[in-house]
């Protein structure tokens, strides 16, 4: 198999008005969403150091995903148009999305992006390690 022949995993988020096809993000959706949104991943990240919180966010990916969209807004705004594959011009589009489609969309990208790791814990493990050298300020990783 070569990388022509590599097909990015990808579902459906069905809605009333239309459908988006989504993936998991990338480490290049990750690179973005660092260089415009840190405060917000470092906050994300200590929800992840709390062993009850995380347990939660892993197992209940649609109270987390609700969460995000709650805490962070633009940061999920941005996450659907990178992993819609969509114009940074649909941003406004994106953030306008009724709430219920919103979370959706983040749980369908969280569920993506955690089984094309191997799991989410290996996952988060692996990205506060990155991030944490990408920038200061950024959480410890958990023990």
């Amino acid at each position: 198999m070569s990388l022509k022949d590599f097909k990015i995993a990808s579902d459906v988020v069905t809605f009333r008005g239309g459908s988006l096809e989504l993936r998991g993000l990338s480490l290049n959706d990750f690179s973005v969403l660092m260089r415009g949104y840190l405060p917000e991943l470092n906050n994300l990240f200590k929800l992840y150091e709390d062993e009850a919180t995380r347990e939660n966010a892993i197992s209940q990916s649609v109270k987390f995903a609700t969460t995000l969209v709650q805490e962070t807004p633009q940061m999920v705004a941005q996450m659907i148009v990178l992993c819609a594959d969509e114009d940074q011009s649909l941003l406004s589009v994106a953030a306008r999305l009724p709430i219920t489609v919103q979370v959706e969309c983040i749980r369908k990208i969280i569920e993506l992006t955690f089984e094309e790791a191997g799991g989410a814990k290996k996952f988060l493990d692996s990205l506060v390690g990155m991030v944490k050298t990408m920038g200061p300020g950024v959480t410890e990783t958990p023990d």
